[in-house]
């Protein structure tokens, strides 16, 4: 994703050029979205323009390398998501250091996933998932949109954290997943709400539970992980802003606080409401912190697992 933008800092006015910066698309596809609707509040808020465009690639390699590259000017604003931390663990030479060639800015966010079997499934709770898992040669058989995918990552977090023997079966995309999930080819999946709400309706999928710190709106009779006792279950698809390592403080500042209000602009929270998006801001410290965790979390699950893009 690229973003070109133009802002005054500390009283100087910064002229407008292109600065190129640049991710692919989450798997889940909500990113570039997302990042629009922040980006048109923002925007306003500043007084200057910023325009938003996809990179994708590598696994989001090539486009998050090519925003590390920028000149730190205050120019350049990088949209990140979980998969900008994931893959650094899946690759034995990734391309980017987070925490070398970026500063964090601002946690702008994240959209549950939810815990799904299809409605012809017999089961019906976590605990009947794992007793079908343990009956089955191979274990339960669940989808992902790929390998290292946050599903396939978050599957197999599942089966270690509740010792159940799972099988990947990975597909070219969460729709193809979904697809699975729906006629019973699979016998779960973690996909986002949004992407299956109108199935939940239908009487398609089935939900266990819901990731988020309580029920959703969407789905206010699906219990929460942690009300079923498993709150070691709380993988999210976050969204991160950050910018070139040696970007001046004073525009991060500036970019922090119109992201800030943002994020509290009702007509923003209207708008990102259909996919039950949480607005949980970080500051920029926080933020650090959050990412560092979240590399070491999924950094232990790949290595447990032996998952690996090369």
């Amino acid at each position: 994703m690229n973003t070109l933008s133009r802002f005054s800092v500390a009283g100087k006015s910064y002229a407008f050029h292109d600065v190129r910066q640049a991710i692919g698309a989450d798997a889940y596809r909500r990113l570039p979205y997302v990042a629009r609707v922040l980006a048109e509040k923002a925007s306003a808020t500043l007084g200057q323009a910023i325009v938003i465009e996809n990179r994708p690639g590598a696994s989001t390699q090539i486009g998050t390398q090519a925003a590390a590259a920028a000149t730190p000017d205050g120019y350049t604003i990088f949209f990140a998501t979980t998969n900008v931390v994931t893959v650094t663990k899946l690759q034995t030479r990734p391309m980017y250091n987070l925490q070398r060639d970026f500063v964090p800015v601002l946690g702008i966010g994240s959209i549950p996933m939810v815990l799904a079997v299809s409605a012809k499934s017999k089961v019906q709770t976590i605990d009947d998932l794992i007793s079908l898992a343990k009956s089955k040669d191979g274990g339960a058989l669940f989808a992902s949109g790929g390998v290292g995918s946050l599903a396939h990552l978050a599957s197999a977090a599942l089966a270690n954290q509740l010792k159940m023997p799972i099988t990947h079966v990975p597909f070219k995309g969460n729709n193809e997943s979904t697809q699975a999930l729906m006629t019973n080819l699979v016998d779960f999946f973690f996909p986002a709400t949004a992407d299956v709400v109108e199935f939940v309706k239908a009487d398609q999928i089935r939900l266990l539970a819901v990731i988020a710190n309580k029920r959703l709106a969407a789905f206010p009779n699906v219990p929460t992980m942690t009300e079923l006792g498993y709150p070691m279950i709380n993988q999210k698809i976050w969204y991160a802003i950050l910018v070139p390592t040696k970007t001046p403080p004073a525009a991060i500042a500036r970019l922090a606080d119109a992201f800030t209000q943002a994020m509290n602009n009702p007509a923003v929270q209207q708008r990102l409401a259909p996919y039950d998006y949480q607005f949980d801001i970080l500051n920029g410290p926080d933020l650090g912190k959050f990412i560092e965790d979240e590399a070491n979390r999924w950094g232990k699950v790949i290595a447990d697992n032996n998952i690996t893009l090369n």
